[in-house]
């Protein structure tokens, strides 16, 4: 989508960063962060698990495909490798 811009999460007390984008997205939801992911927890706002996986092997960066997702706003979970989680919320066109 055109002027969507990348969303970041800062908690100023480490520095663990997480970026997400596209947001609004159709196809596929990129996350970044300082350290190494390890899972996603996918819900929608009813609290229902729509989708979830262990990131092997970990990494900084995931692509996940959102395509077969229904239109609406979702939460997502991350658990970074340091034993902390973000949490960040998305739409899905």
């Amino acid at each position: 989508m055109k002027g969507a811009a990348n969303q970041e999460i800062t908690n100023n007390s480490d520095n663990n960063n997480i970026s997400y984008f596209p947001n609004p997205t159709m196809d596929a939801l990129n996350l970044e962060s300082d350290q190494e992911i390890i899972s996603y927890v996918i819900t929608g706002l009813d609290g229902r698990t729509v989708m979830n996986s262990n990131v092997q092997p970990e990494n900084k960066s995931v692509v996940i495909t959102v395509s077969n997702l229904t239109p609406g706003l979702y939460i997502v979970k991350i658990t970074l490798k340091s034993g902390l989680s973000k949490v960040i919320k998305f739409s899905k066109l």
